[in-house]
């Protein structure tokens, strides 16, 4: 698998929801190689600080010719830091593994909160393959509507999407999960916060439907080095490292 240690002009850093940033750089040989559900390793700090030493793992949001997404949001001191980026960032990528997308059938994406960040990359790359818009499903759940600012990129890309939060201000007033009401043969493709997933896995396993998760954990290398993202598989005593392992697993094969 090729890795590429870059520095990367950004062209965009900007907030897209509350707390939101969507960053675009140019990394062509990053962006000719990378799969969906892959991520990057970034160097947050500016060039006059090393603090913070370790680098950040961000997921491939979409990527368009030379140029990568990554959709984050602030939540620290590292990110804080990216936020007030505007003229190269240090990076490792593309990292892990990425989803298994199906080249037949009916294929549902569905996504809470942040988890919708490496989503709109398996739509694009599921196109690009030949799959036709219809058999694509997009469900996407989150607290409130203003947690939905990236909703429409699906949608501009002929999706049917459907959308659920927690206080009812947008879609279906309930869990993401409860819009699942598909029949037939679907291969599933999710990320999320973990009892959502739980759940998403669930349903598939009750459908007999194919489900592939997509773990986020902190990492502090994200090649394997630290092992300091070690998640339990379903085997006894068994464990699975996230950076490289993964960050995508069929459902059945760890502890969600």
């Amino acid at each position: 698998m090729n890795q590429f240690l870059t520095r990367a002009k950004i062209l965009e850093n900007v907030e897209v929801g509350p707390n939101l940033f969507r960053l675009t750089f140019e990394a062509e040989e990053i962006a000719e190689t990378a799969k969906a559900g892959q991520f990057v390793m970034v160097k947050t700090a500016t060039e006059a600080s090393d603090d913070p030493i370790l680098r950040r793992p961000f997921s491939i949001h979409r990527v368009d010719g030379k140029r990568v997404f990554i959709l984050y949001k602030v939540v620290g001191r590292g990110t804080k830091i990216l936020a007030k980026q505007e003229k190269e960032i240090d990076l490792v990528g593309p990292l892990g593994n990425g989803f298994t997308i199906p080249e037949e059938g009916s294929l549902a994406i569905v996504g809470g909160g942040l988890g919708i960040a490496p989503l709109l990359f398996v739509a694009q790359q599921a196109i690009r393959q030949g799959r036709e818009e219809e058999e694509i499903l997009v469900l996407i759940g989150a607290r409130t509507s203003a947690e939905f600012p990236v909703v429409d990129d699906f949608r501009k890309r002929g999706l049917k999407v459907r959308t659920a939060t927690d206080d009812g201000s947008a879609g279906h007033h309930g869990l993401v999960t409860e819009l699942m009401d598909m029949e037939g043969e679907w291969t599933v493709i999710t990320c999320g916060p973990a009892p959502m997933m739980r759940a998403v896995a669930k349903r598939c396993e009750e459908k007999n439907w194919e489900c592939q998760v997509s773990l986020e954990t902190t990492m502090a290398c994200g090649m394997g080095a630290c092992l300091g993202c070690a998640v339990q598989g379903n085997a006894k005593l068994e464990y699975k490292h996230v950076c490289i392992d993964g960050p995508v697993f069929k459902a059945s094969d760890v502890c969600l």
